[in-house]
C-alpha cells in the first residue's frame, strides 16, 4: 500500500463563465486538510473574469497550473486537464460547485485501506446562495468491475460523477470524453469500471453540488440531452463487443426511460431532425439486440417511438 503522504492528487477543474462561484470552488480545494495535490484550472474560452481569477490563483499558489484554451465543452476540458495531469490520483470539481476541507483526505484514505481503483461517496445539493437542497448519500460497498458495471444499470448517479470520486490515474488510461457532447461522465463510465479491478462506495456526502439556473444540465430541454442516449448506445455496444449480454436490457432499459425527451424537445433545423432519427436508430438498435424481457414500454418506444413520447408527456400531467 502506497504511503499517504506521498500521494499526489491531481484535481482538475473545468470552468466556464461561472466568476461568480469559481473563487468558493477554488478555495475549498487549497483548504484540503489533504495538501499534497496539483489543481488543474482549465479555462474553457470564458468571456467572463474566469481567466483573471485563475491567473491570480496561480500566482498565489505554487500547487496551480493554469490551461487557458478555446471553448470546447466540458468534454474538451475535461481531456485537456487529463492529459496536464500528473498525479498518482485524479479528481475531479465542477467550477461551481465546492468541497468540504476533508474531502480529498477522506476519499484517498479509503482508497489506499481498501487497495480499491475508484471510491465514489455522495453530495449536498445546494442552490446559488450555497444554501442545502437535499442530500444523496449511499451506503458503504464494494464491488469488482462487473458488480459495478451491473450498479451502471441502475441508473443511479453515483456511479457516473466523476466530481464524487477519487480514482487511480490507470483507470483512465484509455478514456476519452466524447468531445462536442454533453452527458460526459455517463459516457465514460464503463470504460473506468472495466479498467477498475475494485470500486468502493463511501457514505458521506463530502460533495457540494451546486444547481445553477443557467447551467448546461439545469437548463430546458434542448437537442443536446439527447447526447444521454448516444452515451447509452455506445455502452451498449461495447457490451455487446466484450460479451456482457446480461448487461444490456438494463441498458436498453435506461435509453427508453431518456426517450421521452424527444416529446419536449423543440425540433426546428433540418440538423436538429437528423439528429432525432439518429437518436431513435440507435434506440432500435440497442431493442433489436437485447435478448429477452422487454417490456410493453420498450417495445412501444421501439415501434411508435413518437406516440410513445406524446404518451408519457400526457400521463406526467
Amino acid at each position: 500500500m502506497d504511503r499517504k503522504e506521498d500521494a499526489l492528487i491531481s484535481v482538475i477543474v473545468t470552468a466556464y463563465n461561472v466568476e461568480t462561484y469559481l473563487d468558493e470552488c477554488i478555495k475549498s480545494i487549497l483548504n484540503q486538510t489533504y495538501s499534497n495535490l496539483e489543481v488543474i484550472l482549465v479555462d474553457d474560452g470564458s468571456t467572463d473574469a474566469v481567466p483573471e481569477i485563475c491567473d491570480k490563483w496561480m500566482e498565489q499558489d505554487k500547487r496551480i497550473k493554469v490551461i487557458h484554451k478555446m471553448n470546447g465543452g466540458c468534454s474538451s476540458a475535461k481531456n485537456t486537464g487529463m492529459a496536464a495531469a500528473t498525479g498518482d490520483y485524479i479528481g475531479f470539481v465542477d467550477g461551481d460547485d465546492y468541497i468540504v476541507p476533508e474531502y480529498y483526505e477522506t476519499l484517498l484514505t479509503c482508497l489506499l485501506e481498501t487497495n480499491s481503483d475508484i471510491v465514489r461517496t455522495g453530495m449536498q445539493r445546494v442552490d446559488e446562495d450555497g444554501n442545502f437542497l437535499s442530500s444523496v448519500i449511499p451506503k458503504t460497498a464494494t464491488y469488482n468491475s462487473y458488480e459495478a458495471l451491473q450498479c451502471l444499470g441502475l441508473d443511479d448517479g453515483i456511479f457516473i460523477m466523476n466530481s464524487l470520486s477519487l480514482s487511480k490515474k490507470k483507470v483512465f488510461c484509455d478514456v476519452v470524453f466524447p468531445e462536442g457532447r454533453v452527458c460526459e461522465d455517463a459516457a465514460m463510465a464503463h470504460v473506468m469500471f472495466c479498467n477498475a479491478e475494485k470500486l468502493t462506495v463511501l457514505c458521506g456526502d463530502l460533495y457540494r453540488y451546486r444547481i445553477v439556473s443557467n447551467s448546461i444540465m439545469h437548463s430546458k430541454m434542448s437537442v443536446s440531452k439527447l447526447d444521454i442516449v448516444e452515451a447509452l448506445y455506445n455502452r451498449f455496444v461495447d457490451y455487446e463487443k466484450k460479451g456482457y449480454t446480461e448487461l444490456l436490457l438494463d441498458t436498453c432499459n435506461i435509453a427508453k426511460n431518456k426517450m421521452w425527451m424527444l416529446a419536449t424537445i423543440p425540433f426546428t433545423t433540418r440538423e436538429e431532425h437528423l439528429r432525432k432519427n439518429e437518436i431513435i436508430r440507435m434506440y432500435r438498435y440497442m431493442y433489436k439486440n437485447t435478448p429477452a424481457h422487454k417490456s410493453i414500454q420498450c417495445k412501444l418506444c421501439y415501434m411508435f417511438p413518437r406516440l410513445y413520447n406524446w404518451l408519457k408527456v400526457v400521463f406526467k400531467r
